[in-house]
């Protein structure tokens, strides 16, 4: 296994297949090439990965629709993590800023964590609406391809944690299709 830091968002090619786990083990972004080129991104951190990687000198561009107008803006706060046993899965208290996620998360995946964080925190933004749920998973798709997430990961993310919701699940794998046009 290779070490590798990252210090800046940071782009890599790479024509083999690729394995990149988190700083804690947990996979991270694995792709077959079946002898094609791989372009991805990876965000700030310290990873392991099976290949050598060297980032080239810029990274990835993806394209990110526009965010859905804001339905009821907060003052966002600083935000904390505590894991309990959660019926709703994740939520918010809105004045504390403490995001409440269940106690099956305690092993998810950097990508799905931060998918569901971004989720919760989207709240000050949108709440009280029928769409507001679906508008909290596409701000937080926006700011997973921001932070330099793939689009892969958006979907990947989305679908092993919105279980209960085929039509969020579906307007985030649409979401990721316009990214790369």
């Amino acid at each position: 296994m290779f070490k590798i830091y990252v210090n800046k968002i940071s782009g890599f090619e790479v024509c083999e297949d690729i394995a990149i786990y988190s700083a804690n083990l947990k996979p991270f972004y694995v792709k077959r090439s079946n002898g094609a080129k791989i372009q991805f991104n990876l965000p700030i951190g310290i990873y392991y990965s099976n290949i050598d990687l060297k980032p080239l000198k810029q990274k990835f561009e993806y394209k990110k629709p526009k965010l859905p107008p804001f339905e009821n803006v907060l003052k966002p706060r600083k935000t904390t993590l505590v894991f309990c046993v959660n019926k709703n899965k994740c939520s918010i208290d809105l004045p504390t800023g403490i995001i409440m996620l269940d106690n099956s998360f305690r092993n998810a995946t950097r990508p799905e964590l931060e998918f569901v964080i971004e989720h919760e925190k989207a709240h000050y933004f949108y709440r009280g609406t029928k769409n507001s749920e679906t508008f909290c998973d596409i701000m937080a798709a926006y700011k997973m391809i921001e932070k330099g997430y793939n689009p892969s990961q958006l979907v990947f993310s989305c679908n092993s944690c919105l279980t209960h919701s085929e039509k969020r699940k579906e307007n985030i794998f649409n979401y990721s299709k316009q990214i790369y046009k």
